[in-house]
């Protein structure tokens, strides 16, 4: 649309965008409530006070107006807009506790200096008022009010992170955290090399019964959705098609429209995710029926939410059943009762494995401290095996899974050192330092200069997004705008 702002004039005004987003609309918990908007005459309240619509959706709409400036042509979905808007005018109130004021020459100046409102290199009134008018429909006053908003939380921001230093010491091991390199030896006990028969009805009554905290309070969702999924090796211009169009039929459903006899008229996918049980830790899941049901308990029963993209696919959900303090009754429960026996008694078999083979490598490792853990764990009849190379931010391993774990305890073995068991998914692990990948200080030396900036604006923005999230307890925000059906 337009050229993208210059680093120089939009650094402040974007991060105003980019502090505010995090990973997860879930982090705001219990304060973010979602509720319908015909339910109050304000949007919400934040340090006690009624925050008008009105006020609300100018926040929103200088939201949306970042993105633009950015050169964002996709906009994110309704939760991250509505909780950057939110956080926008927490943090404006923020700035003004601290009396932090933004002149009109600055704002004068971060205008005409944005690239697409200049025309041979020069600010062009009239260029600017046709891309407000045509492109933002949008006065020049209300225009440079978001403007002055932007500086303002750019300011705090500043403020903020005035005191920020690394030294030398420090940036050096920042360094090392990052690009130094390990790879291990490993062997494994799988819990799945254990067959186990299959629990009695007494055991699993039994197990029920001892469990029943497992199996109360839950939120049991039924939602439909109707969309299109993404094919393989889809294009980025066949995915703004399937968007367009569904955005294009999303102004035709409402609740009491038939959502399978739609789909079929339309060639859209329909669906329903029968009973389920609601986590929020199905967010990160990448079966898309979870993260579904993980959005859906956000969503008031008989709503639909506007199109949005979910893993493999853009769709709109509708909330078919939902019910609270729902208790897993036993009949119900006997499946995933026989998964979860079955499962305990196969890690416990395997637990008690490792155990014996680290026990005995340690053993041998006295008897002989030059033993290899190749030779250890041959005398065991057990194979070794040895990673790639990976540094302290590796989470994800090939062949082994994920672990938060393994990259730690990696880092600080020693020469020929024997770890405890580690459990990584369905499998039990002794690992041993294969060979420790010092960085190459000349290299440092000659990237000093680019790591230390980019340390710092990774300082800057864990102490920022500190303030935020101070900011955001101390204002106890109460919304009573659906992010999904706005």
């Amino acid at each position: 649309m337009f050229g993208k702002l210059s680093k120089k004039h939009i650094k402040g005004i974007f991060w105003v965008l980019t502090a505010l987003i995090v990973p997860s609309f879930i982090f705001w918990g219990a304060n973010f409530a979602l509720q319908n908007r015909s339910s109050s005459e304000h949007a919400g309240e934040m340090f006690g006070k009624k925050i008008s619509i009105e006020k609300f959706l100018k926040s929103k709409l200088a939201v949306e107006h970042i993105f633009a400036l950015k050169g964002i042509n996709q906009k994110p979905n309704p939760f991250t807009i509505n909780k950057l808007s939110w956080d926008r005018l927490l943090l404006l109130n923020e700035a003004r506790k601290r009396r932090i004021k933004v002149s009109d020459k600055e704002v004068i100046n971060t205008i005409t200096s944005m690239p697409f409102f200049k025309k041979n290199g020069v600010f062009d009134k009239y260029l600017y008022q046709q891309i407000l008018q045509t492109t933002f429909n949008i006065s020049k006053r209300q225009f440079e009010e978001e403007i002055r908003d932007a500086l303002t939380i750019e300011k705090l921001y500043s403020q903020n992170t005035s005191e920020i230093k690394i030294t030398d010491q420090d940036l050096l091991s920042r360094y090392k955290d990052q690009y130094e390199k390990v790879s291990i030896d490993y062997i494994f006990v799988d819990c799945d090399d254990f067959q186990i028969k299959n629990p009695s009805i007494e055991e699993l009554k039994d197990y029920y019964e001892k469990n029943i905290n497992d199996f109360q309070n839950k939120v049991m969702i039924n939602a439909a959705y109707i969309g299109s999924p993404y094919k393989q090796q889809l294009t980025k211009e066949e995915k703004e098609i399937l968007k367009q169009k569904l955005d294009s039929l999303a102004k035709n459903i409402d609740e009491d429209t038939d959502l399978e006899e739609f789909a079929k008229s339309n060639s859209l996918v329909f669906k329903t995710t029968g009973e389920k049980i609601a986590d929020n830790q199905l967010l990160l899941n990448d079966n898309p029926e979870n993260q579904i049901i993980a959005i859906s308990t956000f969503m008031e029963v008989g709503k639909i939410s506007n199109p949005m993209e979910i893993n493999n696919g853009y769709y709109m959900l509708k909330v078919l059943e939902k019910q609270s303090d729902y208790t897993i009754d036993f009949m119900k429960a006997k499946d995933m009762l026989i998964t979860k026996i079955i499962n305990e008694q196969k890690a416990k078999l395997a637990l008690e494995k490792i155990n014996s083979l680290y026990d005995a490598m340690i053993k041998k490792q006295k008897e002989n401290p030059n033993i290899t853990f190749e030779q250890l764990a041959k005398s065991l009849k057990k194979k070794p095996y040895t990673t790639d190379t990976f540094t302290r931010q590796t989470k994800m391993f090939p062949k082994l899974g994920y672990s938060n774990e393994l990259s730690d305890i990696a880092f600080i073995l020693k020469d020929k050192e024997i770890s405890p068991p580690l459990r990584i998914e369905n499998k039990f692990y002794i690992i041993s330092l294969d060979k420790l990948y010092p960085v190459d200080i000349n290299k440092f030396a000659e990237k000093k200069e680019e790591f230390l900036k980019s340390e710092l604006e990774k300082e800057e923005n864990n102490v920022n997004l500190k303030l935020l999230n101070s900011v955001r307890e101390k204002a106890n925000l109460k919304s009573n705008i659906s992010a999904l059906t706005d």
